[in-house]
């Protein structure tokens, strides 16, 4: 087998070639790619935990905190204790965190319309369906 000529190696490149846009438009609006993914999450329920953001975004707990810091240090993000158990924390959404939202959206829309290019509706509805089914396949 001709590893270059198999799904899996095209696959893993155009999700590079994708993440790497990705991360580029986001620079522009000075975000981080993953950054986005936890602004979304927050944007959708504000006030959760850091545990509750990595099993949603199906990520390492040092991954969520690494997120965090770096958002609260750009000021997009603030932790507090809660009140019941000082030991846990939840991430709010400052208001530069909210107000980011549009920009966030505009460099999305940017995104997909470079990705789906040359594809017709019904082309990206069965991509769009395709790429739902692997990631059900990635969870196994």
């Amino acid at each position: 087998m001709d590893i270059k000529q198999s799904f899996t190696f095209a696959f893993a490149a155009a999700s590079v070639a994708h993440r790497n846009l990705l991360e580029r438009l986001m620079d522009e609006i000075g975000l981080h790619a993953g950054q986005v993914f936890v602004l979304n999450e927050l944007w959708e329920t504000d006030g959760q935990s850091q545990a509750e953001l990595a099993k949603r975004l199906g990520v390492s707990a040092p991954t969520i905190t690494k997120m965090v810091t770096s958002l609260a240090y750009s000021s997009f993000v603030e932790t507090r204790k809660t009140l019941e158990d000082g030991r846990l924390s939840r991430v709010y959404l400052t208001k530069k965190g909210k107000v980011i939202r549009p920009l966030v959206m505009a460099q999305w829309e940017k995104l997909e319309r470079i990705v789906l290019t040359g594809f017709s509706n019904d082309e990206n509805a069965v991509l769009l369906s395709f790429v739902d089914r692997l990631q059900e396949n990635f969870r196994l």
